[in-house]
């Protein structure tokens, strides 16, 4: 039974394969998955490894089973590709630093990020205080982490949230699958998430099928132009106005070139909120979650956390297990601190408190409500 890989795992490992086919040489030393053989297969040999649309797959000179090259790579000597993934780094780390463009996008963006920040926390006394009572609330939280986490899961429950654990990322891209698949979803959409972005949740969905759109206007331009976020709060800062006008231009429908910031929104908008009405499912984040209420806090400029979390008849909540708090008056400090540093903003625009599903009676909001709390190594740390 064949399972499909990763398309940017493809493009990571394609140079690699490509330059042992010119060569004509070895490929590394393997064992097959299907009758155990360990011989050195030639790459150029009936062209073992081959593609088929998207994926690449391999074929034993053996036994003649094929399989994915997933599972070859399972068998790849980890000493090879780790210097040839080094190597890579290194020239595109290169490339980038000597872009001139790239350099100036940064450069550009981050001080302005960086003079808004100063200008918010102008009293040092004031921000030396705040910094010291978010320490001492997030300190709490981590000593009483598995009785705080254990207290979120029951009064999650009660408000009727269902709750689950997830180890690892591959246990929480399997349940987010389980939840699609029993309401028959084939598309969601998605507010920031960096826990998503940890699970490479997209991808994962791809394979099977599932539609996952980026509804944060940065994350979006993102996953349009096929790359990764280069920014936690701002996903497409090292692309200019002019690029971005290029990019839509080119790849989202109408296919019209716009000159302003409004204009590209307003295209942005349009799709994003065709998409919002027909999806099946919402995901989001959660900055904080508050153990005694059995609350979800979600904080956003663009109004997209709101959208995804009320309009779809499902919301999928993603949190790392390092967001819990003990209670709800820990979050105003925290909040302060967490607006003030990443945007220079007194508060957000948006500040969502979710503590159940629909009730009988309301209007909106979803009809099931599900968060997933991610290990993936954190109580290792």
């Amino acid at each position: 039974m064949q399972s499909y890989i990763d398309v940017k795992y493809v493009n990571i490992i394609s140079p690699y394969l490509q330059q042992f086919k010119k060569k004509g040489d070895f490929l590394w030393n393997f064992r097959c998955p299907y009758c155990g053989d360990s011989q050195k297969s030639r790459t150029k040999a009936r062209g073992f490894i081959y593609r088929k649309k998207n994926d690449l797959f391999y074929k034993c000179h053996n036994c003649g089973v094929g399989t994915t090259l997933g599972k070859l790579i399972e068998h790849l000597d980890s000493k090879t590709y780790k210097d040839y993934i080094f190597e890579q780094f290194k020239k595109d780390s290169f490339s980038a630093l000597n872009n001139l463009k790239l350099r100036g996008n940064f450069k550009r963006a981050m001080s302005g990020l960086m003079q808004k920040r100063l200008a918010v926390f102008s009293d040092d006394q004031e921000f030396h205080k705040l910094r010291e009572i978010g320490y001492s609330t997030r300190a709490n939280a981590l000593n009483k982490l598995p009785e705080l986490l254990q207290q979120l899961e029951r009064n999650c429950r009660k408000n009727g949230i269902q709750v689950y654990w997830a180890e690892t990322v591959d246990q929480a891209n399997q349940l987010i699958l389980e939840i699609a698949q029993r309401h028959n979803a084939k598309s969601m959409v998605k507010g920031k998430s960096m826990v998503s972005e940890e699970m490479e949740l997209n991808h994962f969905l791809e394979q099977h099928g599932i539609e996952a759109l980026e509804a944060d206007l940065g994350e979006y331009i993102i996953q349009v132009d096929h790359e990764l976020p280069s920014h936690i709060i701002m996903p497409a800062i090292h692309k200019n106005k002019e690029q971005i006008a290029q990019m839509f231009h080119q790849k989202v429908e109408p296919s019209v070139l716009v000159e302003s910031a409004e204009e590209m929104t307003a295209i942005a908008r349009k799709v994003l909120r065709r998409k919002f009405y027909q999806a099946d499912i919402g995901v989001s984040g959660v900055n904080f979650a508050v153990a005694e209420t059995g609350t979800l806090c979600l904080v956003e400029n663009e109004g997209n956390g709101r959208f995804c979390s009320t309009l779809p008849p499902v919301h999928i909540a993603l949190m790392g297990i390092e967001k819990v708090v003990e209670r709800l008056e820990d979050v105003p400090p925290l909040l302060s601190l967490l607006t003030r540093s990443a945007t220079g903003q007194a508060i957000t625009t948006y500040f969502n408190m979710i503590t159940s599903p629909r009730k009988e009676g309301e209007k909106d909001g979803p009809k099931n409500v599900y968060l997933i709390m991610l290990d993936n190594g954190r109580t290792q740390i």
